[in-house]
């Protein structure tokens, strides 16, 4: 990952999804974590992503910003693909969540308004999500034992 590993230290790979790796690295610069989602091309994984319109796009999706989104910082082409850098969040997906936690009615509708908050930050931004899912979600649990929901991969459906 070339220019990508002159900005970044890649710590290591969390998760192989449709389409992409995901790396937790450091920016090697401000010392923030991010996660790296390099598009990849290869057997089973192939996304399906207009690239080209998607790097053009950027810029409107960094704009999305809200508690309760995780971030796209940027995107770029790299030797091995392009590459989108997002805000790291270091909890449990949403895909996993059922099988650790059960929610209650309060928190349940906590987390229901959460998810409310985020869609409307990408609504602001006239930029819908298109794939809300428990795999584009996670949960950090708060010291007061409430669970903080942030929604992934924004807009990614529209390219």
């Amino acid at each position: 990952m070339g220019v990508t590993t002159q900005k970044y230290d890649i710590l290591t790979r969390v998760a192989v999804g449709n389409g992409a790796l995901v790396y937790r690295a450091v920016d090697k610069t401000s010392n923030r974590q991010v996660a790296l989602k390099l598009l990849v091309q290869e057997g089973d994984l192939d996304h399906r992503f207009n690239v080209d319109a998607l790097l053009a796009d950027s810029g409107k999706l960094t704009a999305i910003t809200g508690a309760h989104v995780c971030q796209l910082l940027d995107a770029h082409t790299d030797e091995d693909g392009p590459v989108l850098i997002y805000e790291f969040a270091n909890g449990i997906s949403g895909v996993e969540l059922p099988s650790t936690r059960k929610l209650e009615g309060a928190n349940a509708l906590d987390v229901a308004a959460q998810l409310v908050s985020a869609l409307r930050s990408g609504e602001r931004q006239k930029c819908p999500h298109g794939d809300v899912k428990p795999s584009n979600t996670v949960f950090v649990d708060l010291p007061d034992g409430r669970l903080f929901m942030l929604v992934l991969d924004w807009g990614l459906t529209a390219y």
